[in-house]
């Protein structure tokens, strides 16, 4: 559990200096002893290239551990690499089965991609009133983008 405690003292300069590689080390510490948010933030940390070389394949490799554990979180991180073709082919059918599974856990702004993935018709046949149910959802939640998509349509 120390792991997890100095991986976030790191990443988020809480007590200590903000210090990527640090974080990094301390989070893959964690994230090997199967600590979920430990797996769905060292994939975030490879995504973005913080502490680390930017590297897709070992985010989704992190993102999927945490996701097999049942991180809905990772569930939409995994949507959005598939959605913008980040160290996948781009797929936007892939993308939207893996904004549902974090939509249906509860996932605001996972309910808001999938409910925007309907009203343009990516991944899924165009349906604007199962986009309007999933962003009314997501707006249920506070998300601020699902309001403004529902106030303008």
């Amino acid at each position: 559990m120390a792991h997890v405690y100095l991986a976030n003292a790191y990443l988020h300069s809480k007590g200590v200096p903000l210090d990527y590689g640090e974080a990094m080390y301390w989070t893959r510490k964690a994230a090997e002893h199967g600590y979920r948010q430990a797996q769905v933030n060292l994939g975030s940390m490879y995504r973005d290239g913080q502490g680390t070389s930017q590297n897709y394949g070992e985010a989704m490799h992190w993102y999927r551990n945490a996701a097999d554990q049942g991180s809905a979180e990772a569930e939409w991180m995994i949507g959005g690499l598939y959605f913008h073709g980040w160290g996948v082919i781009r797929d936007f059918t892939e993308a939207a089965n893996w904004f549902r599974r974090a939509a249906e856990a509860g996932v605001p702004v996972a309910q808001w991609e999938l409910g925007m993935m309907y009203y343009q018709g990516y991944g899924v046949s165009k349906d604007l009133a199962i986009a309007r149910a999933w962003l009314q959802k997501a707006a249920a939640r506070g998300y601020a983008p699902a309001k403004d998509m529902l106030a303008k349509t």
